[in-house]
């Protein structure tokens, strides 16, 4: 019972993550004016501690499901996901928060209500990092779901 607890918080966590990781980004890229940048960019502020809690309670759930079940241990596809995990968890916590503040960095406010052009570039630069999220997340619901080794 405590296993099937730990797993429906580890998945509820996982999809609770992913939006925040996954919604921002694309945000950001469809707002066209400064005011729609700079909303968006105080809603990352407000819920900037999210995607870290969520980092963490998948890491320790992720663990106590391994503690419950040792033979976890011992198939290639924890290992796999694991290492998947730790390299997404990089990008979500490393990278992409740079890329993002150097959004919020641009001045608004201008006159005429368009984003300014070097910060309507940004996002365009983010899609490989989104990609590459995208990628470890389908990577790691495959080896959760399917279990392949």
């Amino acid at each position: 019972m405590l296993y099937m607890i730990l797993l429906f918080i580890h998945v509820l966590v996982a999809v609770l993550s992913l939006g925040y990781a996954c919604a921002f980004p694309i945000l950001i890229r469809v707002s066209h004016t400064s005011a729609q940048a700079a909303h968006t960019l105080q809603l990352m502020d407000q819920l900037k501690l999210m995607p870290k809690l969520a980092s963490l309670a998948l890491l320790l759930t992720g663990v106590g499901m391994a503690l419950l079940e040792p033979e976890m241990y011992t198939k290639g596809g924890f290992a796999a996901s694991l290492i998947v995990y730790m390299i997404t968890q990089l990008f979500v916590m490393r990278f992409l928060p740079q890329m993002l503040k150097k959004q919020a960095q641009q001045p608004y406010g201008y006159q005429e209500d368009e984003l300014p052009q070097e910060a309507a570039a940004i996002p365009r630069k983010t899609i490989k990092l989104e990609a590459i999220l995208h990628l470890g997340a389908v990577a790691l619901l495959t080896l959760i779901v399917f279990q392949p080794f």
